[in-house]
């Protein structure tokens, strides 16, 4: 089996697959801003101004952590109490 009907038995949408690769880098990256812009918009409406400054500390921990930082996050926590 390849690994493109492994993907697909595995519930793979590889038609949106192949329609985003069909894309230039450049509308990628457009329709990726437009799908972040509409989510802090959503969130903007649905969630209270604390509960959007923990969910945005969170996604900044797991881009420190992603980027092999640990050690800074005890600095990060202190300075963001």
């Amino acid at each position: 089996m390849s690994a493109r009907e492994q993907a697909a038995a595995f519930g793979i949408d590889l038609a949106l697959l192949d329609s985003n690769l069909r894309r230039t880098p450049e509308e990628r990256l457009a329709q990726l801003e437009a799908m972040a812009r509409l989510s802090d918009q959503l969130q903007a409406q649905t969630l209270t101004p604390a509960q959007r400054r923990r969910l945005e500390r969170r996604a900044m921990l797991e881009e420190v952590r992603a980027y092999g930082f640990e050690e800074d996050l005890e600095l990060y926590a202190a300075l963001t109490v």
